[in-house]
């Protein structure tokens, strides 16, 4: 959809920014597994952000973990809807940490943790980055 189009482009940017990387110099092209079939929400965009810096950076993505959420404006990860069947989602795909906005939407209420998987709240981008990474987002002196 135009939506989650123009939240990856904004995560994408963000993520950039605050890993003080050029965002003129990127092209990003997705291909999803399931043909036909229209992504909506802006829920993916924090993911595919950190993963296009993670690819810029040389940093590889930890295997069987997973990130929901928007990045916003201030440079953390916003809220999303939908948390629990995201949280099985990533289940039935066989992660073992689902990496979630640390402020989730009140509607969503409580959830229930599958059994072996974790659950891990985030901040801000450079959290975010680490939990998928095991390194930070800009390298210190």
């Amino acid at each position: 959809s135009l939506f989650a189009r123009q939240s990856i482009h904004s995560a994408i940017t963000r993520a950039l920014a605050a890993a003080n990387l050029p965002a003129d110099s990127w092209t990003v092209l997705l291909r999803f597994p399931y043909s036909g079939q229209t992504i909506y929400g802006e829920s993916l965009s924090a993911m595919v952000g950190l993963s296009v810096v993670s690819m810029m950076k040389g940093d590889h993505l930890i295997a069987g973990r997973a990130l929901t959420g928007t990045i916003t404006e201030r440079g953390h990860i916003g809220a999303v809807g939908g948390l629990q069947l995201k949280i099985l989602a990533a289940y039935h795909n066989h992660f073992q940490r689902v990496l979630v906005p640390s402020e989730y939407d009140v509607r969503d209420g409580d959830w229930r943790t599958p059994f072996l998987m974790h659950v891990s709240p985030v901040s801000t981008i450079d959290e975010a980055y680490f939990g998928l990474t095991g390194h930070h987002l800009v390298n210190l002196p």
